[in-house]
């Protein structure tokens, strides 16, 4: 039997929300961590959090957390900046996506995936610092306190 095969990327909200519950909904599953700021720059976009709306989006995401049970959002600072790659490809979730192969050879892909979903938007982790996994931090703040925070994730003035 195959099972249902699930497509994320370490840096997303809605990834980290769909990986909380998944295994509920579902049944066993294959993840399949993704590369998406590869996707999005070989389709000339950009994620939701450049945007103007998203405010909006960052509202919802605190909502289905709130629904949900989880706690809210603790992202370490220039969290959004930080996913951009640079000439160093560790600023981004490339660096987790290497170690992430090393899970998914020995069968450890969901248990390492969802403690670095909890790492890095519990607990403040940065995907981009050397041993900031999920036993990591980097510089602690509650995140998305309030329209201040979000619109600095966003760019908005």
């Amino acid at each position: 039997m195959t099972l249902p095969r699930f497509f994320f990327d370490y840096g997303s909200p809605y990834a980290y929300l769909a990986a909380e519950r998944i295994e509920a909904l579902l049944g066993p599953v294959t993840w399949c961590p993704v590369f998406l700021v590869g996707v999005f720059k070989a389709g000339g976009r950009r994620s939701w959090v450049y945007t103007e709306r998203a405010g909006e989006d960052w509202a919802e995401v605190e909502r289905r957390l709130s629904d949900r049970g989880l706690p809210p959002l603790d992202l370490c600072d220039g969290w959004a900046d930080r996913l951009v790659p640079s000439t160093t490809p560790a600023r981004s979730t490339l660096m987790a996506q290497c170690v992430a192969r090393v899970a998914v050879e020995h069968d450890r892909t969901a248990a390492y995936s969802r403690a670095l979903f909890r790492a890095v938007f519990q607990r403040s982790a940065d995907l981009t610092e050397p041993g900031d996994g999920p036993r990591g931090r980097c510089g602690r703040r509650p995140a998305l306190g309030g329209r201040r925070d979000r619109d600095q994730r966003s760019g908005a003035p």
